[in-house]
């Protein structure tokens, strides 16, 4: 095999490598938009039963008499393709690796506090802490939103790469 020869054939392997790189992160980030997608339905499920729960502690502080309940602070939220692929956030852009692992550490945060370890307070201290933790999971949301509206072109972007370099790639195989 000549050198030329040999430089070509370097040259198609790093390619196909760089093409299935593209592939995996592509299908790595189609596969946290998706679980963010199922996300979304349990943050909007847990937001109304939150604020089901605020009307009921508003109608105990409104009856006064000193009366306690235990807030809903605690949410448990099922993350299992970021379990799966955490060690391998660190293949997207910096800035979007950021996001990710940003939002899943607070998807993560609600999980952190068991409702057995949430103290009974006044009915009034309750709808203040659970507005809270509905601001939060508002918040939330709203990240979810823009991630999906960051990933989803990304992902576009390296379905279009990869279709770029397979042609590529066949181009130069139909040369040799």
């Amino acid at each position: 095999m000549s050198a030329d020869e040999r430089t070509h054939y370097e040259a198609l392997a790093k390619a196909e490598a760089e093409d299935r790189h593209r592939q995996n992160l592509a299908s790595l980030m189609n596969a946290i938009v998706g679980e963010l997608q199922a996300l979304a339905v349990a943050v909007a499920d847990a937001s109304r039963l939150l604020a089901a729960q605020i009307q009921i502690a508003e109608a105990l502080a409104n009856e006064g008499r000193d009366r306690k309940t235990q807030p809903r602070i605690s949410f448990q939220f099922q993350t299992p393709i970021f379990n799966a692929y955490v060690g391998s956030i660190g293949l997207m852009e910096p800035e979007v690796a950021f996001k990710v692992a940003k939002l899943y550490g607070h998807l993560l945060s609600f999980g952190t506090h068991g409702a057995a370890e949430t103290p009974e307070m006044e009915a009034s201290l309750a709808v203040r802490v659970m507005h809270s933790v509905e601001a939060s999971l508002s918040s939330m949301q709203r990240e979810m939103t823009e991630l999906q509206q960051v990933l989803k072109p990304s992902v576009a972007q390296q379905d279009q790469s990869a279709l770029l370099a397979s042609a590529t790639r066949l181009g130069q195989v139909h040369q040799t």
